[in-house]
């Protein structure tokens, strides 16, 4: 003889149906604002003459170590997240001297990945160039 589920078996089972269903929209829901391509995570690093300075820029929202985050990311929003397509600064002159400066930015603009690594003959030519992107 077969028995009928009790009620309170029955309310069990529809909390953990439910629950199990709450944490699987949970669990997609992070990949899914991934896959939309929000905000970004930059690394940006220089390297020169016996230095080495890394800091971490994100935007949208604004964060992380670089001191000018804000200044940084709306330089980059009108290049389109494309560093070596930054505005350069305007009226600043630079000396002939060589002392190689390396901008380097590596993570994510908008879903899309950031590539980027230049060599400059000085600092100021680097500032000059990428404007507050590697003001650090």
């Amino acid at each position: 003889m077969l028995s009928r589920p009790r009620p309170a078996a029955m309310a069990g089972l529809a909390l953990a149906a439910s629950l199990t269903a709450s944490l699987a929209s949970v669990a997609t829901a992070q990949p899914a604002a991934a896959a939309t391509g929000t905000g970004a995570h930059l690394r940006l690093t220089v390297r020169g003459a016996g230095s080495l300075v890394t800091v971490v820029l994100r935007c949208d929202p604004t964060g992380g170590s670089h001191p000018q985050a804000g200044d940084a990311c709306a330089a980059l929003a009108e290049a389109g997240g494309d560093v070596s397509a930054v505005k350069p600064r305007v009226g600043m002159m630079c000396t002939m001297q060589y002392e190689p400066m390396t901008a380097i930015a590596r993570g994510v603009w908008h879903g899309r990945p950031v590539r980027y690594r230049h060599t400059f003959s000085n600092a100021c030519h680097m500032h000059t160039t990428t404007a507050v992107v590697f003001d650090f």
